[in-house]
């Protein structure tokens, strides 16, 4: 089976527009969607660091407030992943940074 690579929005802006009737689905279209790898922590300048690091706090904060208005599953593995992005990204900083 085909696959076809992409950002998430990407894929999220043709779903919209199959949705919104704008495009059409072609059967010879790959199936499978997977999103393109990211580029190195390394290829980051030290301030799109900081503030990726600031914008990844801000989404905990608000996956805090969120979860705790509307309980239920799925954010549990939402609260990991941004824990997990937060770790590598302070890891990268401090590798940067000199003692």
């Amino acid at each position: 089976m085909k696959h076809k690579s992409g950002t998430f929005q990407e894929f999220k802006d043709y779903t919209l527009a199959v949705a919104r009737g704008e495009r059409k689905v072609d059967p010879r279209e790959p199936k499978k969607w997977q999103e393109t790898k990211p580029k190195p922590l390394k290829d980051y300048s030290i301030g799109d660091l900081e503030e990726t690091r600031q914008r990844i706090e801000e989404t905990e904060e608000w996956i805090k407030r969120k979860s705790e208005r509307l309980p239920g599953p799925g954010w549990d593995h939402i609260k990991q992943r941004l824990r997990d992005d937060r770790q590598a990204v302070e890891a990268e900083i401090n590798r940067r940074l000199p003692s």
